[in-house]
């Protein structure tokens, strides 16, 4: 794993226990109480989101789900596609049930800590920030049109589709 890459996965992990006032320790030994439970899994999907589209270049993904269950204390990939998925279908909802309002609240505090160092420099032509907020929005945006995006399309791809789309309007 890269420095950056690590630097990412270590912020993403500093913030999941803070959003639930918990010890980054407590975070990745694998506890079993669900506001660790919610915090891991959610820490899991934004990894996987903020990392899709890094690969190497012979075209493997630089950072796999087993690096992600690894740093968070040992589990093996199999656990983090779980986790992800239950994390996808509770923070957006699955078509059949709402979003959960602890898991979303809790998937915004952390993209919120981490969104700075992600984001880097706005451009002017973004109408959708890269933060939950922005994410939600550009979600949102694109069902409202028609191009609705699947689940497990990466938060980065949706913002950088829905502002593509919105100033493909302002042209």
């Amino acid at each position: 794993m890269t420095e950056d890459l690590q630097k990412l996965v270590d912020s993403v992990i500093t913030a999941s226990a803070k959003s639930i006032n918990q010890s980054e320790d407590s975070v990745k030994t694998g506890g079993r109480h669900r506001d660790l439970i919610r915090a891991r899994h959610i820490g899991w999907m934004i990894i996987a989101d903020l990392t899709a589209d890094i690969r190497r270049p012979d075209g493997v993904k630089q950072l796999t789900l087993e690096a992600i269950g690894k740093a968070y204390g040992g589990f093996n990939h199999s656990s983090v596609i779980h986790g992800i998925g239950v994390a996808r279908s509770k923070v957006w909802g699955d078509g059949i049930n709402p979003p959960l309002v602890r898991w979303a609240d809790t998937y915004e505090k952390i993209l919120n800590e981490v969104s700075t160092e992600v984001a880097g420099e706005e451009n002017p032509r973004n109408f959708f920030p890269h933060t939950a907020r922005g994410h939600a929005l550009a979600r949102k945006f694109l069902h409202d049109i028609g191009k609705s995006t699947s689940l497990r399309t990466p938060m980065e791809q949706i913002i950088i589709f829905a502002n593509e789309q919105i100033n493909r309007y302002r042209s």
